[in-house]
């Protein structure tokens, strides 16, 4: 063992390569491998040596292997990623250790400990003389001849072969981190807001919808209001036939007219001429009597309920206009016994009266004539 055995090597491990060492045996090169490993040459064997946990898979775990130079048929440095490892192939048959890792095999994690594999293997080449393949992450392993004789490389070809690879810890691809996963924003800031598009106004669009029904409605309605308005055909009968017609119907309305006055009247002129004879003896108890049967209010009410022809309305307001002063005649009459006053406006309303029923004669004899004079154009 060197005298100033390198830091990464601890007590026990120290103390396993001693346990390996013949008496007056040396070790001309080490080095030290992941936690609780180590590799050892001597001028005449390799030693491997694992302790603790995480090299023996046992808390308290103390194990040993050694290849004498003799046996050993190649020495294998493989690089990956992350590390190296080196591997020794002897006659020998390895045992796999608990920790997953065979017996002759050392692993060196970390661009530092690879390092060492690369100087603990350029001190086997230059010490012993023997050839160390390497072998790269993309590289097929280049081997040189070996200078043990070669009976002893023909039999170690078996276990060579057979001897399982170790496994070199390689770079693990990770998945490239895409721009949104990268990217991660403050939750608590206030997420933007985006604007909301809006559409057309509601009242546009009503007002469009509207003014669309109004057009439609109007074109619709055109051709009907066209035939409305069109004018009809009409059938003109001859002049003279509805002129005697409606002189016809005229002159009937005026004659039933005139019948239902006279027939009024009949008994109002009795009462009348009663009353003038009461005045004139003047007498109240006489004006009273020839007032008492109330003919003239029924012939107002009778003539005020009669629809006049055309052009006779103003008769019938003389008509009752008559018969009403003569009923203000009779009425101051039995209050004052003034005969003069009172056969005056007895006058007056006789001469309305007698008018109005002058001009529905009249209009009565003119419808005659009329009448006449279409009859004989007829013929």
């Amino acid at each position: 063992m060197p005298a100033s055995p390198q830091a990464d090597f601890d007590e026990r491990l120290a103390d396993a390569l001693n346990s390996a060492l013949y008496a007056g045996e040396e070790i001309v090169a080490c080095e030290a491998g992941d936690h609780g490993q180590a590799i050892a040459l001597t001028g005449r064997q390799i030693i491997m040596a694992r302790v603790g946990l995480a090299a023996t898979g046992e808390l308290e775990g103390h194990r040993v292997t050694t290849f004498p130079l003799a046996d050993v048929a190649a020495i294998n440095l493989r690089k990956g990623g992350l590390g190296a490892v080196i591997q020794v192939v002897a006659n020998q048959t390895s045992t796999e250790a608990s920790s997953g890792a065979p017996d002759n095999v050392i692993v060196f994690t970390g661009p530092g400990r690879v390092k060492k594999a690369e100087a603990f293997a350029e001190a086997v080449e230059s010490i012993t003389g023997m050839t160390v393949t390497r072998v790269g992450p993309h590289s097929q392993p280049d081997r040189h001849a070996s200078p043990q004789p070669d009976a002893r490389q023909e039999v170690a070809e078996a276990p060579a072969q057979a001897e399982p690879q170790p496994q070199v810890p390689e770079e693990e691809d990770q998945p490239a981190l895409t721009a949104r996963e990268e990217y991660r924003p403050n939750p608590r800031l206030p997420k933007p807001i985006r604007k909301r598009r809006r559409g057309p106004s509601k009242m546009l669009v009503a007002l469009g919808v509207l003014a669309g029904l109004t057009v439609v409605g109007m074109a619709v309605m055109a051709p009907v209001r066209e035939a409305q308005l069109a004018p009809m055909p009409t059938v003109t009968p001859s002049t003279p036939s509805i002129s005697q017609r409606s002189v016809r119907l005229q002159l009937q309305a005026v004659a039933n007219y005139e019948k239902q006055v006279s027939e009024a009247m009949l008994h109002a002129r009795a009462e009348v001429s009663a009353l003038r004879t009461a005045i004139a003896s003047q007498s109240r108890t006489a004006v009273q009597n020839a007032c008492r049967p109330g003919r003239i209010d029924v012939a107002w009410q009778t003539i005020a309920a009669l629809s006049p022809p055309p052009g006779l309305v103003e008769a019938n307001q003389n008509l009752l206009d008559g018969l009403l002063r003569i009923k203000n005649a009779a009425a101051a009459a039995s209050v004052t016994l003034e005969s003069k006053e009172a056969l005056a406006r007895l006058d007056e309303a006789e001469s309305l009266i007698s008018k109005g029923r002058s001009a529905i004669a009249a209009q009565r004899s003119s419808l005659e004539k009329q009448a006449a004079a279409l009859h004989k154009q007829m013929k």
